[in-house]
């Protein structure tokens, strides 16, 4: 099963009411981390209708789905209204053309109303349609992606509610509740379809842990800023103790020489947590 995934707008359009809010920002993020968790499952493709720089018409946006023969397509997007404060509710519109978008469209309206009422106003006001004066689409890029004898089964836009609420786009402009509402959203997909996890393994790598949130936050940063822009903090279940890492030493894990073992602890950011002193002091201890 392929799925079109299309972040609205483009870069640094659609300003929020938080200064450094942007809609094509934020939903290019969402659209990232939504590819990432669908690609999880087995026989799942995903295809991303823009880079982070492009600009497709909405035209364009639609046909990459007919072409890629996708079976769903979703476009991304938060809203905006000139009475700020009053709109606070998160909805789909689904293509007249596919009926039967309705009931999924309906889901994962839910699936991200739940997310963001947790710390916002956002309500639920459901799955909707749109037509224009002929009788067909209203917005162009459902339109575009029915268009035709296009395979697209399921076409939709979601709105995650609006970035002229202020609760609500301090809420987007956090990149960890865009991945909520990414695993909320798949989690829907999933079990819509029936989804099976892929049986491959995954390896993560590790830098930390650390004390203090703050420092996590700025190590993450600088990660990102290296090109690895899924990088995220994560709460560690276990903490090594300095026993571990003095039987660790002992067994040659950290290298020869004080020098060398303090430096790459410290690189793994172990040291955050422990002084090398400690750590020495536990060897001698085990020598003993």
């Amino acid at each position: 099963m392929i799925i079109t995934i299309d972040a609205g707008h483009t870069k640094n359009t659609n300003a929020g009411i938080i200064k450094g809010y942007y809609e094509g920002n934020a939903m290019f993020i969402l659209a990232n981390y939504l590819r990432e968790e669908l690609l999880r499952y087995k026989d799942v493709g995903v295809v991303l209708t823009r880079d982070e720089d492009d600009n497709p018409t909405l035209s364009d946006r639609g046909s990459l789905a007919i072409n890629s023969k996708s079976k769903i397509f979703i476009s991304l997007h938060s809203n905006a209204v000139s009475n700020a404060e009053s709109a606070a509710y998160v909805c789909g519109f689904y293509s007249v053309k596919r009926e039967v978008s309705k009931e999924l469209c309906q889901k994962l309206v839910s699936a991200v109303t739940d997310v963001m009422k947790e710390e916002t106003d956002a309500w639920n006001r459901g799955a909707l349609t749109k037509k224009n004066s002929a009788g067909s689409d209203y917005y162009g890029v459902i339109r575009s992606s029915v268009a035709g004898k296009s395979e697209v089964e399921y076409s939709f836009i979601i709105e995650h509610g609006f970035h002229t609420n202020k609760k609500e786009c301090e809420f987007l402009m956090d990149d960890k509740n865009l991945r909520k509402i990414a695993e909320a959203e798949v989690k829907v997909l999933a079990e819509y379809f029936d989804l099976k996890l892929r049986n491959a393994k995954i390896y993560n790598v590790e830098i930390g842990p650390f004390k203090g949130e703050t420092r996590a936050e700025e190590v993450v940063e600088k990660v990102k800023q290296a090109g690895f822009s899924n990088a995220r903090i994560i709460e560690a279940a276990t903490l090594k103790t300095v026993e571990d890492f003095a039987k660790e030493i002992i067994d040659g894990k950290w290298g020869l020489g004080h020098a060398m073992r303090e430096a790459k602890l410290k690189e793994a950011g172990w040291l955050e947590l422990y002084t090398y002193e400690e750590i020495r002091i536990k060897v001698n201890e085990i020598y003993k």
